[in-house]
């Protein structure tokens, strides 16, 4: 079978997630995210990223004063340059690209110098295969638990690092990771109370660079086969929704809070074997399980199957913990958050982690402060998937 056809994200996140923002913003929300961002001058940090990028392209329906825009991926900046250029032609005058590593950076003199009023940061080594190399592994605590966090207020008037469903009752260094940011902004939050500190904790969001999702599509789109693992089960979001939740946890009723999808809407967890053989259907395919790779015959299309799940990864995702968090639901019922909270003192465990030469020894320094971290066994390596 000669297949051919190609879908954009947009389209696949409308078929196969949600054909609607659920979490739109009112437009007296509109009116007041539009008043705080006014002549301000802002910085967004993982510019380039999959929400970073709709995040830039968002903001420049405001009228800020100046924005600069960081990310370590110089051909990316470049090309979000010139869509920048081709959506608006004025603002480019107003906006500045950055090409460095946040853990490099030496954000409050940045923050200071350019006199920063709202920061965003979605900077984030975000991915559980990440975790298996102890320098990987480190540099993933600098980038999400540590170097992004400034150290004094300066001109800062907002203050946002995203978060994700990970950080709840973690069981991946990835989760752990952004738990440890949750408590550093709650920590600024403590020391400069009169700077609005905001996270989200997303669900995953459909399609994403680097996701599963877009992964499939792009093996589905290029006649490769693909590992499917069997047992989990995941929330997503489309990248409209995201960014919507992003701008919500800025509003005046949200400061020092977690802001979340709402479970009153999103209610379905759906399997990844699920949305897999809904994708493959778009494509003109039916899903063959197999053990090994093996050539597409016809219309069936080879998936190469895991009972075990990769190392970190969780069988389902969870908002919140249940058995300490008071949650709060919006009126709206289209979100729900909690209060930011700094119970691990994160500074003083990411300082020694730092200096350890085992991931062994890392866990037990974090189990030293949360018995309930367990990094699961029973897992498969990255380097034995495809």
């Amino acid at each position: 079978m000669d297949n051919k056809i190609e879908f954009s994200i947009s389209e696949l996140e409308s078929k196969i997630i949600s054909k609607k923002n659920r979490y739109k913003l009112s437009k007296i929300e509109e009116l007041e995210i539009k008043k705080k961002l006014s002549n301000q001058n802002i910085l967004i940090s993982g510019a380039c990223g999959s929400i970073g990028k709709f995040f830039t392209k968002k903001i420049l329906n405001y009228n800020f004063k100046n924005l600069y825009l960081l990310d370590k991926n110089e051909n990316d900046l470049v090309e979000l340059n010139r869509d920048i250029t081709l959506l608006n032609t004025k603002k480019i005058k107003k906006i500045q690209f950055i090409c460095t590593d946040i853990t490099s950076f030496s954000l409050d003199d940045f923050l200071l110098n350019h006199k920063i009023h709202h920061y965003y940061n979605f900077a984030a080594i975000k991915h559980v295969r990440s975790e298996e190399y102890l320098d990987s592994l480190k540099y993933m605590f600098k980038t999400n638990s540590s170097k992004f966090c400034p150290q004094k207020k300066n001109s800062l008037k907002i203050l946002f690092s995203i978060s994700s469903d990970k950080a709840v009752l973690p069981e991946s260094f990835l989760g752990i990771s952004k738990y440890f940011m949750e408590e550093k902004l709650s920590n600024f939050a403590k020391k400069n109370k009169s700077v609005f500190v905001s996270s989200v904790r997303f669900a995953n969001v459909s399609f994403s660079e680097g996701s599963y999702l877009k992964y499939v599509k792009e093996r589905i789109e290029k006649k490769i086969s693909f590992g499917l693992p069997l047992k989990i089960k995941r929330y997503f979001i489309t990248h409209d929704e995201a960014i919507s939740l992003c701008f919500k946890s800025i509003l005046k009723k949200n400061k020092n809070k977690i802001l979340m999808p709402s479970d009153k809407i999103i209610i379905d967890e759906y399997k990844l074997s699920f949305l897999v053989k809904k994708l493959l259907k778009l494509y003109g395919y039916k899903i063959k399980y197999s053990k090994k790779i093996i050539a597409i015959k016809k219309n069936l299309f080879p998936v190469v199957v895991y009972e075990k799940n990769l190392e970190g990864q969780k069988n389902y995702e969870e908002f919140y913990d249940k058995s300490k968090h008071n949650v709060e639901h919006d009126e709206d019922c289209q979100t729900m958050k909690i209060n930011l909270s700094n119970k691990y003192k994160a500074n003083t465990v990411i300082q020694k982690l730092l200096k350890l030469k085992s991931k062994q020894e890392i866990i037990k320094l974090i189990q030293k402060k949360d018995k309930n971290f367990k990094p699961k066994k029973n897992t498969i390596k990255v380097s034995e998937l495809i």
